[in-house]
């Protein structure tokens, strides 16, 4: 007996073959052939279009299936009933569905957001400090946050104009400027705001509008973002910086005291600025640290003074001493030797840079034979004092002798910074990449 299935017979109901073989042979369904399901037009907004699992892999036969009579569209919003086309479309979130298939719920996206300077949005920005991070090779203090939160929450509009005062480098990124997808160089960001003067372990963060006083955050390493002193130069005076707070707001308080001019006109504005912030940050419970105590700590750990008056600090082994030895000449023969580049009275640019470079080879070698034994702090102090000192015909000496000491030093950022600045070093007031 053969027990092979019956087939279906290809004119299904219609067939008109009625012998007893061909019915034997072969399947006659009553119904008609079935259509493919064609997906419904509505859907409740309280049942899911997609069913509880692996929504990945539900997605990818959805993406397999790709009904082409009935497009399905899962909105975002909350109503009682899903919306429907309308000749006027209103606003919706890109990643909707626009074409005839069914998407999840669209993902955030943070950095849209960060443009948004509304108060709700501090947090954001203060959890949002990547781009910072990877611009600028540093991390941000709390303190820095906490001031742009006070500025933009702040109830009079441009209330910092009055002052001739501009918050500048990481806080444009908080401000908007640096605009998604813009083409800058990892170099441009490096020199962001970077003035003459400013060595690797400086970061300017506000400025005296059309001057060279600027104020910034210093970073002995570059890693530490807790302990950090603000300090203030004026670029138009020379390489000397100032430690004057531990935070913004006592920084912007020193800036108002010492680089505001008070009039009889502006006394009661400037007096309801210091109430201001006196409020804000009692109210958020800033403990603000003693610059006297910060100064002394620091003092305890400073290997030697330097050229820019702020010091270098390099781990030292207490009971080695290695990690630092001092120069085989001091500082003030140093300036003497260097003036020579200043004014070389009867000899040409070569032949004082050639003059100088003779009496600074023994110094630099013993610099280097330093750096070798592992008293890296040497060539650090040396690299400093050069750059420094402001000539241009040095910065090739300037860079052998500071990127040995930051690698070994475990500071590798400061070798990107220093690289940036060298490549650009620009003796002038507009030192913005936007402009």
């Amino acid at each position: 007996m053969n027990n092979k299935p019956k087939e279906n017979c290809k004119y299904w109901d219609k067939c008109y073959q009625k012998n007893e073989h061909h019915l034997i042979t072969y399947n006659h369904p009553t119904a008609t052939k079935p259509k493919e399901e064609e997906p419904t037009t509505e859907i409740s907004p309280n049942k899911s279009p997609i069913p509880p699992g692996n929504n990945e892999k539900q997605d990818d036969s959805i993406e397999e299936t790709k009904p082409e009579t009935t497009s399905v569209v899962v909105d975002d919003d909350d109503d009682d009933e899903p919306k429907k086309h309308e000749k006027t479309p209103k606003k919706r979130h890109s990643s909707e569905a626009s074409d005839n298939t069914v998407n999840t719920p669209p993902k955030k996206n943070p950095s849209k957001r960060l443009w948004d300077h509304s108060e709700a949005n501090i947090n954001e920005k203060e959890q949002s400090s990547s781009f910072i991070h990877e611009k600028f090779l540093v991390k941000m203090p709390k303190d820095f946050y906490l001031f742009w939160k006070f500025v933009v929450t702040h109830p009079t509009k441009n209330s910092l104009k009055p002052f001739n005062f501009e918050l500048v480098g990481p806080y444009d990124f908080l401000a908007g400027k640096f605009a998604p997808g813009q083409n800058k160089s990892p170099g441009d960001y490096l020199r962001h705001w970077r003035f003459f003067y400013d060595p690797p372990e400086f970061q300017t963060i506000f400025v005296k509008k059309g001057s060279g006083i600027h104020y910034g955050y210093w970073r002995d390493d570059p890693k530490d973002e807790e302990n950090l002193l603000i300090v203030r130069n004026d670029a138009s005076k020379g390489c000397v910086f100032e430690l004057i707070a531990t935070n913004m707001f006592d920084a912007f308080a020193y800036f108002l005291e010492k680089d505001y001019q008070v009039t009889p006109f502006n006394h009661k504005v400037l007096g309801d600025m210091r109430k201001t912030i006196s409020n804000f940050v009692q109210e958020s419970k800033f403990d603000r640290r003693s610059l006297v105590e910060a100064k002394v700590e620091r003092a305890k750990k400073i290997s030697a003074k330097t050229f820019h008056n702020v010091g270098i600090v390099v781990p030292v082994n207490k009971t080695t001493g290695v990690g630092y030895r001092p120069l085989t000449d001091s500082d003030s023969n140093i300036k003497k030797i260097l003036s020579a580049l200043e004014k070389p009275g009867e000899l040409s640019k070569e032949e004082a840079k050639e003059m100088v470079m003779e009496k600074l080879n023994p110094i630099i070698t013993n610099s280097v034979i330093a750096l070798d034994e592992c008293d890296f702090g040497t060539n650090l102090e040396l690299g400093i004092d050069l750059f420094c000192s402001g000539h241009k015909e040095l910065h090739e000496i300037v860079q052998n002798l500071l990127n040995p000491a930051y690698k070994l030093l475990g500071r590798p950022q400061y070798m990107a910074i220093l690289k940036a600045h060298l490549a650009d070093r620009r003796n002038s007031y507009k030192l913005s990449i936007l402009d």
